[in-house]
């Protein structure tokens, strides 16, 4: 992963926006982003900072309806016969009416600092943190055919991910040489208390 360098001037940005769900009448949502990017010691160092929230509103309506085929009455072995009064009719067989209410939070940050060498070459060291949260909750109905009820079902589900990257690398020159190199490190966690 190759990532930009900081800008020749002092950058400082805020970025904030809202959002409103119509399904469950609600303005929480947001999404905010920071940057911040500056060189230093006439361009020997570059810095650049980045952080982002955000929560959204994920739910959602289902709606599905499974068909069958009833048979009418079966084809006579001999004879003429009418064709249209032994085709087959299509039923509903089970309807199912679901809705997911779900909530999601992403947070994270990223710190970059570029070196310049005394070889025309550069050193970076990268840090980059992110995080995924949902809350879940499904509330379904299913009404089989036949039945004359229904299968109330009902699910929970509170996950978090978690990712962490560093990477150091660098382009030097030695000795004639053009080194490219890079030592990097990653780990991800996922919670799941209820799965």
């Amino acid at each position: 992963l190759v990532t930009k360098k900081a800008p020749s001037e002092r950058l400082i940005q805020l970025d904030l926006k809202g959002d409103y769900n119509y399904l469950m009448k609600s303005p929480k949502q947001y999404d905010v982003a920071v940057r911040y990017g500056e060189r230093f010691f006439n361009d020997v160092l570059w810095i650049q900072l980045q952080g982002n929230s955000e929560s959204k509103i994920r739910s959602r309506e289902f709606t599905s309806y499974g068909y069958g085929t009833v048979d009418n009455q079966p084809l006579p072995s001999w004879g003429t016969y009418d064709p249209s009064a032994y085709d087959n009719d299509y039923n509903i067989n089970q309807f199912t009416v679901r809705f997911t209410d779900e909530k999601r939070k992403r947070s994270g940050g990223q710190a970059i600092l570029d070196l310049n060498t005394p070889d025309d070459g550069l050193v970076k060291l990268t840090g980059v943190y992110s995080e995924t949260g949902s809350n879940i909750m499904t509330y379904e109905r299913r009404y089989p055919a036949g039945s004359g009820g229904y299968d109330y079902n009902y699910q929970s589900s509170d996950q978090t991910i978690a990712t962490l990257n560093g990477s150091l690398q660098g382009k030097n020159n030695l000795l004639g040489w053009t080194v490219d190199w890079n030592v990097a490190y990653a780990q991800s966690k996922l919670e799941n208390p209820f799965g």
